[in-house]
C-alpha cells in the first residue's frame, strides 16, 4: 500500500522540516521511489525480454526478399522434403490397381437362369424340347441333346436326384465366365482403366465373391481386347465368348450343355444388360493408403556451412519455405547446447533489457521525478513501452512482408504520446530505449534502429505543441521524409549496392518508411482527445476552445460574478505576456487564469470586485467565518472544475493560485480582536490556504500576477515608479515566503516576469490627455486643484503604499 500512497501539501511540508535519517540499503528500500524503479525495471526486463524472444526467424525473411549476404546452417541437420515425399506416395498409389468386384445381380440373374435348366433334368415329364414347349417353359439354346445329356450326365433317375457332378460343372463354368468376360460400368472402364492406363502391362485385380463360393481373387494383366464396358463394341464381346468357348473346350462337360450355357449367358448379358464387376472404391483407396503409409519420408541432410540461400538471390516461395523449415536446424542448434549455454543465452537477453530499463528509469529519476512519485503514470510509460515492442512483433508475425513500416508505427506513435504528455527532451530517451528494443527483437540490424531514432528525433522537433488540427499530419509528413533519406544514407553504407535491384529494394523500403510515418500521423491526430484524457495533458487545441467566452463555466462567470470576470480578464493577458517572457507556456497560464477564480460563483458578493461599491458582508461577520469564505472558494472552484470536466493543469491553476499564502486583511483583524480581549495571539498557519504550492512555472506565474493585478487597484496614484516597486515587493514577499519552492522557477526568470508584469500594468493605467474646456475659470480652478493635491498627495504616498500591501 505504501507504494500508492497520496501525501497531502501540508504533509510535505512536514515531511520536509521533519530531520532526514542517516540513508541506508534498508531505508532505500522502503522508500515509494526506489520500489517503483525497481518494480519497472523487472517488468521491462521479464516481459520485454520475453517478446523479444517471440520474435526469430519468422520476422527475418520475406517473400520476394533480396538476400544482401549467404544464409547458412550453423549446425548438421536435416528437413523432410515434401514435394518428393509426397511424389514418391503418389507413384506407389498409382502402382496400386483399382479393385473389382463381382456383380451380385448378375450372378443371381445368371443363375436364376441356370437353376431353371437344371430343373429340366429332374422333371420326368419333360423328355424333348416339344415338352418344354407345351409346358410353356422357354430355355435359350436348349435342344433334345442338351435335354438327353442332362438326365444322363446329372440326374439320378433312381434315387431322384442331383448328382455332384453338376455343381463340380457348374463352379467350372462360372470361374470361366467370370474370369475371361470382365464387363464394366462405362464410367468405372472410362476411369479406371482408359484415364488410369495407358499400357497393356498395368494390373487390375478382379474379386469374384460367390456367395455360394470360396473366395475367388485373380488378378489379370489389362489387355484392350480383355476389358469391356456395356457400350462397348458387338465384335470385341464376340471375341470374348470365343475366348470363353475356347476356355471350356477343355472342360468335361457334355458339348450340347455348353452350347445351351452359352446361349443362356449371352441372352442374360443382352436382353438385360448389367455389368459382371463392380468398382470397389473403398478397398482400393484402402490398399493405396495401405501402401502411402509405408513410404518413408525423403529426408535432405544439410551440413555445417552449407548455404541455404546465395547471396543476391530472390526469395521465393521454396526459399522461403526452407527457411521457416530453418525451425529443424535451430532446434539441433539447440540441441548442441548445453542447458547450461541455453540459460546463458536467456540470461544476456534478460541483462540486455535490464541494461535498458535502468538507464531509462536512472534518466527518469534524474530528470522526470514526478514519474517516479506517480505509479499509474510509471505503470503508463512502461506499459507503451512494452505495448510499443507487442506491436511491432506481433504485427510482423501476421504480415512478415511489412516488417519495417511495422517497426516504424509504435516507434513514432509512442514518440507522439510521450512529447504529448511530457517534452521534447524526454521524447528521445524514451524513443532511443524503444527504437532499440524494437530493432532487437525483430532481429533487425543496427542501422534500422539509428533510422527509428531518426524519426524520434524529427518528430521532438516539430512537435512542441499541438495548437492546429493538421500539425500531427504535417509531422508525420515530414518525419516520413527524414526517415526516408537516412533510410537511403544507411543503405548506401551497409547494403550490398552490387546486387541485382538493390536499388528498387532501398527505395520500396523507403516509400514503405514514408506511408507509415504519414499514417503514424493521421492516426495520432485522431487518437488526440484519448492521449490528452489518458495523461491528463491539455494541449493548445483544448486549451483554445477552453478560452471560448462561450464556455458554461465562464459565461455563469461573466454572469453570476462580474467583476470576478473582468479581474481574470485583466489578469489573463497580464500572465499571458509574463509567461511568454520566460518561453513558458502563454495560452496555458492565459486559459488559467481565466478559470482560476471560478470558484467564486458560489458567493460573489463575498468578495470587493463584486460588491459594486454596496455594504461589505464581512462587517457583520466574525474574522474566522469570513476566513473560511475567502479561504472556500478554492475548494468550490476544484470542485466546479471537475464538475465540468476541465483538465488536471487547469485544476491545478485553482487549487494553487493562492499557494499556502496568509489571508493577512482578516488574519490582523483576528488579531486587533484577540489583542481587544486580551487574548493570546492566533496561529498564522490557521490563516493561510490550504495550497498546495506551484509546482510549475505556469502557476508560480499565475499567482505572482494575481496579486499584483489586485494590489494595484489599491494604489491611488499608480506610476510606473509605484507599480515598479509594488510588483518587486510582493514578489520578494511570495519568494521569502516559499511559495516558489516547489517549481523551478529561477530568480533570473522571476526577474524578467516582474518586468513583464510591471510594463503591462503600466499600459493598463497609462495616463489620458484632459481636453480643454471654453471656460477659462473652470481650467484656473482645476489647475489650482491640482497643484494643492500635489503637496497632500506626496504626503500621503507611504501610507498609500502599506494599505495596498495589506490588500494584496
Amino acid at each position: 500500500m505504501a507504494l500508492f500512497k497520496q501525501d497531502s501539501a501540508r504533509r510535505r511540508e512536514v515531511k520536509k522540516n521533519k530531520p532526514k535519517s542517516e540513508q541506508t540499503w534498508q531505508n532505500m528500500l522502503l522508500r515509494q521511489d526506489i520500489q517503483v524503479i525497481v518494480a519497472m525495471v523487472l517488468v521491462i526486463a521479464f516481459v520485454g525480454g520475453w517478446l523479444a524472444s517471440l520474435g526469430r526467424s519468422e520476422l527475418k525473411y520475406r517473400l520476394h526478399q533480396v538476400v544482401d549476404r549467404p544464409i547458412v546452417s550453423r549446425v548438421e541437420f536435416t528437413i523432410v522434403d515434401q514435394s518428393e515425399t509426397e511424389k514418391n506416395r503418389v507413384d506407389a498409389m498409382a502402382r496400386i490397381s483399382p479393385v473389382f468386384n463381382l456383380n451380385p445381380v448378375f450372378f443371381n440373374a445368371l443363375n436364376q437362369r441356370l437353376d431353371e435348366l437344371i430343373k429340366v433334368a429332374g422333371n420326368p415329364e419333360i423328355k424333348s424340347k416339344k415338352d418344354l414347349q407345351a409346358l410353356e417353359i422357354s430355355i435359350p439354346g436348349i435342344t433334345d441333346p442338351t435335354i438327353l445329356h442332362l438326365k444322363e450326365n446329372y440326374y439320378d433317375t433312381q434315387d431322384n436326384k442331383l448328382l455332384s457332378s453338376w455343381g463340380e460343372h457348374k463352379k467350372e463354368y462360372y470361374a470361366s465366365v467370370f474370369d475371361v468376360l470382365l464387363i464394366l460400368k462405362p464410367s468405372d472402364y472410362k476411369s479406371q482403366v482408359l484415364d488410369t492406363t495407358n499400357n497393356s502391362s498395368s494390373a487390375i485385380t478382379f474379386r469374384s465373391l460367390v456367395p455360394s463360393f470360396d473366395q475367388k481373387i485373380s488378378q489379370v494383366q489389362i489387355r484392350s481386347n480383355e476389358i469391356l464396358s456395356l457400350d462397348g463394341k458387338k465384335e470385341r464381346f464376340d471375341t470374348s465368348m470365343k475366348r470363353l468357348r475356347r476356355r471350356l473346350d477343355y472342360s468335361s462337360m457334355p458339348r450340347s450343355v455348353m452350347e445351351t450355357l452359352d446361349k443362356i449367358l449371352s441372352d442374360v448379358i443382352t436382353k438385360n444388360p448389367v455389368e459382371i464387376y463392380l468398382y470397389d472404391d473403398a478397398e482400393t483407396m484402402k490398399r493405396k493408403k495401405k501402401v502411402s503409409d509405408v513410404i518413408l519420408p525423403v529426408e535432405i541432410p544439410y551440413t555445417v556451412n552449407k548455404i541455404l540461400v546465395q547471396s543476391g538471390e530472390t526469395i521465393e516461395t521454396r526459399e522461403l519455405k526452407l527457411l521457416q523449415q530453418e525451425e529443424a536446424e535451430y532446434q539441433a542448434y539447440l540441441a548442441k547446447n548445453t542447458p547450461y549455454k541455453q540459460w546463458y543465452y536467456r540470461f544476456g537477453i534478460f541483462g540486455f533489457f535490464t541494461i535498458l530499463a535502468m538507464g531509462l528509469w536512472g534518466y527518469i529519476n534524474k530528470y522526470e521525478n514526478r514519474i517516479v512519485l506517480n505509479p499509474t503514470r510509471a505503470f503508463a510509460i512502461t506499459g507503451l513501452l512494452l505495448c510499443s515492442q507487442a506491436t511491432a512483433i506481433l504485427g510482423s508475425m501476421v504480415v512478415p512482408q511489412f516488417t519495417l513500416p511495422l517497426a516504424v508505427f509504435p516507434t513514432l506513435m509512442a514518440s507522439v504520446i510521450v512529447i504529448v504528455a511530457y517534452n521534447q527532451r524526454f521524447v528521445l530517451v524514451v524513443g532511443a530505449i524503444i527504437s532499440v528494443m524494437i530493432a532487437l527483437s525483430l532481429h533487425m540490424p543496427l542501422y534500422i534502429a539509428i533510422i527509428l531514432m531518426s524519426g524520434v528525433c524529427m518528430t521532438a522537433l516539430q512537435v512542441n505543441d499541438v495548437k492546429t488540427r493538421s500539425k500531427l499530419v504535417w509531422t508525420g509528413l515530414w518525419t516520413g521524409i527524414a526517415m526516408a533519406v537516412a533510410l537511403f544514407v544507411t543503405a548506401s553504407v551497409t547494403r550490398p549496392l552490387h546486387l541485382e535491384n538493390q536499388i528498387i529494394q532501398i527505395g520500396y523500403d523507403a516509400l514503405l518508411v514514408f506511408v507509415a510515418s504519414v499514417f503514424t500521423g493521421l492516426v495520432a491526430q485522431g487518437l488526440l482527445p484519448a492521449i490528452e484524457k489518458v495523461f491528463k495533458v491539455s494541449t493548445a487545441m483544448t486549451l483554445k476552445e477552453l478560452n471560448d467566452a462561450s464556455h458554461p463555466l465562464l459565461r455563469r462567470l461573466a454572469q453570476e460574478a462580474p467583476g470576478t470576470y473582468q479581474h481574470s480578464l485583466r489578469l489573463a493577458d497580464i500572465a499571458e505576456s509574463a509567461a511568454i517572457a520566460i518561453d513558458a507556456n502563454g495560452l496555458l497560464c492565459k486559459v488559467g487564469a481565466m478559470y482560476h477564480d471560478i470558484g467564486k460563483i458560489n458567493k460573489p458578493e463575498y468578495f470587493i470586485e463584486n460588491q459594486g461599491g454596496g455594504p461589505n458582508k464581512h462587517n457583520n461577520l466574525s474574522p474566522a467565518m469570513s476566513l473560511l469564505i475567502i479561504v472556500g472558494h478554492v475548494k468550490n472552484g476544484v470542485e466546479m472544475a471537475k464538475e465540468y470536466n476541465l483538465p488536471r493543469a487547469l485544476i491545478h491553476f485553482i487549487e494553487s493560485h493562492h499557494g499556502t499564502t496568509l489571508v493577512a486583511y482578516f488574519y490582523h483583524a483576528q488579531k486587533k480582536k484577540l489583542e481587544e480581549q486580551g487574548k493570546n495571539m492566533p496561529d498564522e498557519f490557521d490563516f493561510r490556504y490550504p495550497g498546495p504550492k506551484p509546482q510549475t512555472k505556469e502557476a508560480a506565474i499565475l499567482m505572482l500576477c494575481d496579486s499584483c493585478e489586485s494590489a494595484s487597484r489599491a494604489l491611488s496614484e499608480p506610476t510606473a515608479v509605484r507599480l515598479e516597486q509594488l510588483v518587486h515587493q510582493i514578489a520578494n514577499q511570495r519568494l521569502l515566503d516559499g511559495q516558489y519552492n516547489e517549481c523551478n522557477l529561477t530568480l533570473q526568470e522571476l526577474h524578467a516576469i516582474e518586468d513583464s508584469v510591471t510594463k503591462t500594468l503600466c499600459a493598463v493605467y497609462h495616463g489620458r490627455i484632459k481636453y480643454p474646456t471654453d471656460k477659462d475659470n473652470d481650467n484656473d480652478k482645476v489647475q489650482e486643484k491640482s497643484e494643492a493635491a500635489i503637496e497632500h498627495n506626496e504626503a500621503d504616498k507611504d501610507g498609500e503604499d502599506k494599505k495596498a500591501q495589506v490588500a494584496s
